[in-house]
């Protein structure tokens, strides 16, 4: 590996921006809500549906059956990963980033398990000097980048999400300093 070309730190954000997976979380969640609770329902492909969704649309349904369905989503998801989409052109700058001695992060608002198997299946964990997930967040992670001494000044980030985009650039990564991601 040569030495570090820049003082930048390169951040990657995960679902939708590295790896498309609304079309597999969606269809999971649709899954499992059909097999714990036999009630079938439309879920689009346009937005990313959430454990959020999950509780406005089934309301009045017990908690232990809406933990039961995102269980069996999470099982449904791995089962069905490889309808997953890897975005070839980000990971190719991933890897050179990388591969040049540039410091890169994941930082995903996934959860470990589901974060560490995509990055296996498509086998990018090598890439990364740091992995964040959800769990390590606590809300917020940009926050989290900050906590950890890194400048929010010398982060690049790539990133789909425009809410996600607008909290990192409300916690200090510079505007100019985030690449937005149209994963289609």
């Amino acid at each position: 590996m040569r030495s570090k070309r820049t003082d930048f730190t390169f951040v990657f954000d995960l679902d939708d921006t590295l790896i498309g997976t609304n079309v597999v979380n969606n269809n999971s969640y649709r899954d499992a809500i059909r097999k714990v609770a036999d009630i079938d329902v439309v879920i689009s492909s346009e937005q990313r549906f959430t454990r959020e969704n999950l509780s406005s649309i089934l309301k009045g349904l017990p908690e232990d059956q809406i933990s039961a369905i995102i269980s069996e989503k999470e099982k449904i998801f791995f089962q069905n990963i490889d309808a997953s989409i890897l975005n070839k052109d980000l990971c190719a700058i991933l890897r050179i980033l990388y591969l040049c001695g540039n410091e890169t992060i994941l930082l995903t608002n996934s959860r470990k398990t589901r974060a560490m198997q995509l990055c296996s299946y498509y086998s990018l964990s090598k890439y990364f000097h740091k992995q964040y997930y959800f769990e390590d967040c606590h809300q917020n992670k940009y926050q989290l980048l900050s906590d950890k001494g890194y400048d929010l000044k010398n982060i690049i980030l790539f990133e789909n999400d425009p809410v996600a985009t607008q909290l990192a650039i409300k916690n200090g990564i510079s505007k100019e300093n985030v690449v937005k991601i149209l994963f289609n």
